[in-house]
């Protein structure tokens, strides 16, 4: 096991950082602040950081935390640190190696003008396989499924009168 290793908290956001070796610790946290952190006998290389991971995350979450995300990459990377931000799906559809690979698929909706779905991750004859059923709405196929366990018309209208169900 490696620590850190793993997601940060920042100001605005969270970015995972990996300082998998005690240099890549040491640089992480003279980029951060903290050139200090690494003479803690707690922190003093990677098993003892794999020991008190706990502390560790608390500890460089309180200096993470007082930076914006787009700040902490800048410092880590500049530090050669490995570390990137970790993205809200609307970012992660708009990132241009999103779109340049095609994972997002449309797809015509009933409901949903411009709906996109995630493509299978694989291709044949160089063409992603296309949206064969979109998401049905709350209760959408509810009677079709129960009818399928072999409850009747009437069974499935009395489940709904109780609001067990939504039709």
């Amino acid at each position: 096991m490696i620590c850190p290793y793993e997601a940060f908290p920042t100001r605005d956001a969270w970015v995972m950082i990996a300082a998998g070796s005690d240099a890549l610790f040491a640089k992480a946290c003279e980029a951060l602040g903290v050139p200090g952190m690494p003479r803690d006998p707690r922190f003093k290389d990677n098993p003892a950081r794999v020991a008190h991971r706990a502390e560790l995350f608390e500890s460089l979450s309180a200096v993470t935390r007082a930076f914006a995300s787009a700040e902490v990459l800048d410092r880590l990377q500049r530090a050669g640190v490995p570390c990137a931000p970790i993205l809200t799906l609307d970012k992660v559809a708009a990132e241009p190696q999103t779109v340049a690979s095609g994972m997002l698929v449309a797809a015509k909706h009933p409901r949903i003008p411009d709906y996109r779905a995630v493509g299978l991750p694989i291709r044949w004859d160089g063409e992603r396989p296309g949206v064969s059923r979109v998401p049905p709405l709350l209760g959408e196929h509810t009677a079709e499924v129960l009818a399928e366990l072999g409850y009747d018309q009437a069974a499935i209208k009395e489940l709904a009168s109780r609001d067990v169900i939504q039709l």
